[in-house]
Order: structure tokens, then C-alpha cells, then sequence
């Protein structure tokens, strides 16, 4: 039995829930013959990948539902074989070029032109639309190789690239794209989606809780859903929060309440934990910065400036680099320091103040 977040979700343009006049403006597009490289972008559950689904059935109807699972073998200059799962149909292929980590530019340089070589299979359509997931985390060697791959293909191949921002992007593949940013759902809109649900499962729920889910999920409307129906398995009333996400709340509380060189030991160990779990970096370093501010003795306004430039710092480095595991833990010693002085400071301050009392 399908997921409710699977279950309900729009198979075309007009039938999307929201960002309607966008949706209509592909829809002319597509009817006009005219359709370019495509770059995706917006946050977690958005409704990105609906998106893509729907654009691909208007271009080639229900048949490029009929997808299988190839194994792609990649060899590295060291002649190394890596294998790469690459989702196909007859008139589309979904590839994650970043699950192959530095090598992700052996896939655009041997994959990707193998693909476009081959041409469209469809009279009225004359290409086969490559479907890139994750764009965001792309090498810049890769993104130059795809811009190369974009420009010589551009008769027989068309690109849809797929990633939660626009700015780790080159301006020289954001120049060959339209640019399309699928905003998050409002808290409203997303009520009403949970509500609809609620009463085609016959899911007895209250307004004030679903609207509760809908701000607890952070305008994620798959996680609202996944969330609802959680609820509904459990029978409960209570919104379930995921594992990994109270686990980086008590690495936040590690972090703030005993720094210590054991504490950052352990640290180590959690992260080590959680990519064990296949959860991202990004989705680590996301909660536990909303973690460290929600936190009641974060409150002066100095410290969370600190905390926010050391999590753009680190971020970035964490997104450059190769071994994330080394900026995160750079990351929770520079801030337990931080706020270990900024406590001794406070501690001064009071005893001062005492004194002249």
C-alpha cells in the first residue's frame, strides 16, 4: 500500500495544488514546442520532483511511468569500476551524478553523452530529457563538463536539473537554463492539503493539530504528510518527531551544556552515526543550527550572531570539502568555546554586580 504522500500526488500540470500559474506558463511552453535545459530549484518537499513527474507525462504521456533500474559501470582514471544506479524509460533517464562523490564528472563525460547520442524515440518529441538530481552538489569539474555536454547535445538531449538552491550553480549552465523556483507551500496552504487527506482516509483529526503539523514540519509538505500519517498509524494524537532529528537535538545539548574534549568525542561518534543512517550533512548541520537557537540560554543577540556566521562558514566549508566530518567537528569545538567564554564573561558580570551592591 502506497504512502499517503505518494497515494495523493498530482500526476500533471493541472492538477497541482499550488504555484498554479507557473505550472500553466511549462504547460504553454511544452504545447509550443519550445522547451529548453530546465533548472529546478526550491527547498526540501516543495513539490520539486512532482513537478518533474508531471512535465515528463506532458511531454510523453502515462508510458514514461514504465521505468526500470540500470547499473552503469564508471571507471576512473585509476581504472577503478564504480556502479551507478540510473533510473530509465524508454524516453527519459533520472540520474544522481553526486552519489559517485569527486567522480561525479565521469558520469556527465561517459553516461550523459552515451544517453544523448542515442536521440528521442517520439516523432513530435525528438529528444530524450536527462533528469539531474541533487544539481546543488555538483563538482565544479562536472558542471563544466555539462555545460559542454548541453551546448553539443542540444538537438537530441534536454536537461532537467533538480537541486534545493541555485547558488552553488555556474553562472555559465544557469545562463543555458530556465530558471524555475518551486516556493514551499504556505502553512495555510498545506493545512488544507493535510485536511483533504485527513477526510478522504477518514482520518478524524482536529484543525488546531493539523495546522500544528503543518508549522512542525517546516513548510515541508511531504514530511507533513509522512507526519500525519504517522499519527494515524499510532493511533495518537501527539506529533511523532523522526529519530534523527532528536537525535541532533541531544548532540545540541552536548554542545551547550558540558564542553569538553569528551563531549567532542562523542560528537564525532553521533555524526559518524547519523551518515550511517544515510541522513545528509546538510540535513544534520540544518537542524542542529535550529536546534542551538531554539535553545532558552541563546537568547542574547550576540551569540546567535556568532553562531550564525560560524554556520555559514562552516556550511560552505562542509560543502567544499571532501571529509565533512572534520569542518562539523571544527564547527561544534569553535562554538563550544564561544559560548564557554560568553557563560565565564556573563558569570563576571553578575559578580561585579554583586560587588557593588
Amino acid at each position: 500500500m502506497a504512502l499517503w504522500c505518494d497515494k495523493y500526488r498530482p500526476n500533471s500540470l493541472s492538477k497541482l495544488d499550488y504555484n498554479k500559474d507557473q505550472a500553466e506558463y511549462i504547460r504553454r511552453m511544452i504545447k509550443g514546442n519550445d522547451f529548453p535545459h530546465l533548472l529546478i530549484y526550491g527547498a526540501p518537499g516543495s513539490g520539486k520532483r512532482t513537478r518533474v513527474q508531471c512535465i515528463l507525462r506532458e511531454l510523453f504521456g502515462n508510458s514514461v511511468d514504465k521505468t526500470r533500474i540500470e547499473h552503469s559501470i564508471v571507471e576512473t582514471p585509476s581504472k577503478k569500476k564504480l556502479e551507478l544506479n540510473v533510473i530509465t524509460s524508454n524516453y527519459h533517464v533520472e540520474v544522481n551524478p553526486s552519489d559517485l562523490g569527486i567522480y561525479d564528472r565521469l558520469v556527465i563525460q561517459d553516461v550523459m553523452k552515451n544517453i544523448a547520442q542515442s536521440g528521442g524515440l517520439v516523432s513530435s518529441v525528438p529528444f530524450k530529457v536527462v533528469v539531474v538530481s541533487d544539481a546543488h552538489r555538483l563538482s565544479r569539474e562536472a558542471q563544466h563538463s555539462l555545460r559542454r555536454t548541453m551546448e553539443k547535445y542540444y538537438s537530441t538531449l534536454r536537461l532537467i536539473m533538480c537541486g534545493d538552491t541555485s547558488s552553488t550553480i555556474l553562472p555559465p549552465i544557469k545562463s543555458r537554463c530556465l530558471l524555475l523556483r518551486v516556493a514551499a507551500p504556505s502553512v495555510e496552504r498545506i493545512t488544507g492539503i493535510l485536511t483533504h487527506v485527513a477526510k478522504k482516509e477518514n482520518f478524524s483529526i482536529d484543525y488546531e493539530l493539523v495546522k500544528k503539523i503543518a508549522i512542525e514540519s517546516g513548510r515541508n509538505l511531504r514530511r507533513a504528510l509522512l507526519m500525519m500519517e504517522t499519527m494515524h498509524i499510532n493511533g495518537t494524537k501527539e506529533i511523532i518527531k523522526p529519530s534523527h532529528v532528536l537525535f541532533i537535538q541531544n548532540i545540541a545539548k552536548k554542545m551547550t551544556e558540558n564542553p569538553s574534549l569528551d563531549n567532542i568525542r562523542e560528537i564525532r561518534e553521533d555524526y559518524y552515526e547519523l551518515e550511517s543512517h544515510l541522513i545528509p550533512s546538510e540535513l544534520i548541520f540544518i537542524v542542529l543550527i535550529k536546534s542551538l537557537i531554539s535553545m532558552d540560554y541563546i537568547l542574547d543577540e550576540r551569540i546567535r550572531a556568532k553562531l550564525l556566521k560560524l554556520a555559514s562558514h562552516y556550511e560552505y566549508q562542509m560543502r567544499i570539502g571532501n571529509k565533512r566530518i572534520l569542518h562539523f567537528e571544527a564547527f561544534a569545538t569553535h562554538f563550544m568555546s564561544i559560548n564557554e567564554t560568553y557563560r565565564e564573561d556573563l558569570v563576571k558580570m553578575l559578580e561585579d554586580d554583586i560587588m557593588e551592591i
